[in-house]
């Protein structure tokens, strides 16, 4: 039994360290930084007035990222974290209603992507995110995944603490991903 314990020790010490390398990952640090700049967070050097236009009419384009829209808004953004892909994605949900080849009537909840920012790692110039060997244990790619999902989460934290984030990482079919929920609308007096 001692055998099989120390194995998992060992590749949850790998996952460690793994989360260390990448939280120090340059590229982590520009994927954040175009997110604050997209919120409005961070102001980027602007060298003509024309670009100082353009950024603000993005922000205001982006402005789902870190407010609630409307009364309907759940306010839940979802993360996704995938070998080559980081996107924030804004999710309604409605219920459709159909009718079955015996002819009785079922409700599913459909999804909806309202909005969606993504970017690709090897647009960066980056390879995709791949399987991590170290000794004799191996990380596969989704356990790779769902490491990087959570330096990203922690550093989402970090940069954003009026957002409630949900507590863990989902990793599945090559894919991580985590929800967060921005402030809810503030309400003005008709009087």
């Amino acid at each position: 039994m001692a055998l099989f314990g120390g194995g998992k020790e060992k590749k949850e010490n790998i996952k460690n360290e793994l989360m260390q390398k990448l939280s120090a990952n340059e590229y982590l640090e520009e994927l954040i930084r175009q997110v604050l700049i997209l919120t409005g967070k961070l102001d980027p050097e602007c060298e003509s007035e024309k670009e100082k236009v353009e950024l603000l009419n993005t922000r205001k384009e982006h402005e789902w990222l870190t407010e609630c829209q409307s009364y309907y808004d759940t306010r839940r953004r979802m993360v996704v974290v995938e070998d080559d892909l980081f996107a924030i994605r804004w999710i309604s949900y409605r219920t459709e209603t159909y009718v079955s080849s015996d002819g009785s009537t079922h409700n599913r909840q459909v999804e909806d992507t309202e909005k969606n920012i993504g970017y690709a790692y090897t647009a960066d110039g980056y390879r995709p995110l791949h399987s991590y060997v170290e000794g004799e244990i191996r990380l596969e790619k989704d356990e790779v995944i769902e490491c990087w999902a959570n330096v990203i989460k922690e550093r989402l934290e970090a940069s954003f603490p009026e957002f409630s984030f949900n507590n863990s990482v989902v990793c599945e079919k090559g894919q991580a991903r985590f929800s967060y929920y921005v402030p809810e609308l503030e309400w003005k007096d008709w009087f």
